[in-house]
């Protein structure tokens, strides 16, 4: 926290970051903007609070993206696909 010099406080950070989310995702509720907010100061405290919200968002959807690729393809899938020659090798 020690960027937050020149009269900003962790305030200004938190609002600047959770405002920045709510425009990247407009159908999130302030509270959820907060909360990420929140929980993102201490990691990032050192960066614009803009360009902060905007890596979090960024990674945010390639987890979100990745998962439903997982979700698509079940356990089973996979393990059969991983095993299919060992099972009929026996």
């Amino acid at each position: 926290m020690d960027s937050l010099t020149s009269g900003e406080s962790s305030h200004f950070w938190l609002a600047m970051f959770a405002g920045r989310l709510m425009e990247l995702r407009p159908t999130a509720g302030i509270a959820s903007a907060v909360r990420c907010a929140v929980a993102n100061i201490h990691d990032a405290a050192d960066l614009d609070p803009l360009v902060a919200a905007d890596c979090y968002a960024e990674a945010h959807d390639h987890a979100t993206t990745r998962q439903a690729a997982l979700t698509k393809q079940s356990q089973s899938t996979r393990y059969q696909a991983m095993f299919r020659g060992s099972a009929n090798d026996l």
